[in-house]
């Protein structure tokens, strides 16, 4: 009888610490587990970057910020490629806007 009650009472024990400890642990895995997936996004994101996959490298960072919103480096980088891409958008709008292929065309409103 003694014996049950002893391991009926270290069973409980056994319960209640396992459910004081559980949270921090389980805190502590999941802050590894975010850390690990936005350095996963970041690397992809620098490697793209690197290959001129300037739009997917723009998607990474953010999937990387959704992940840790307060990384510093994912934010400079991800204003970084934004600016890239705007100034090659700008580019690209000048070159289609002083294309000589339309310079021969009717303006609108004139008859052919």
């Amino acid at each position: 009888m003694k014996t049950k009650a002893l391991v009926s009472m270290l069973l409980v024990l056994a319960v209640v610490f396992a459910g004081c400890a559980g949270p921090d642990l389980k805190k502590d895995a999941e802050a590894d587990d975010k850390t690990k997936l936005a350095g996963e996004y970041m690397a992809r994101a620098r490697q793209q970057e690197s290959q001129g996959d300037l739009v997917e490298a723009l998607e990474s960072y953010k999937l990387a910020l959704t992940v840790d919103p307060a990384d510093a480096t994912a934010q400079a980088k991800q204003a970084e490629v934004e600016k890239k891409l705007n100034l090659l958008a700008a580019e690209s709008y000048k070159q289609g806007a002083n294309c000589s292929a339309w310079a021969n065309t009717p303006k609108p409103g004139k008859s052919f």
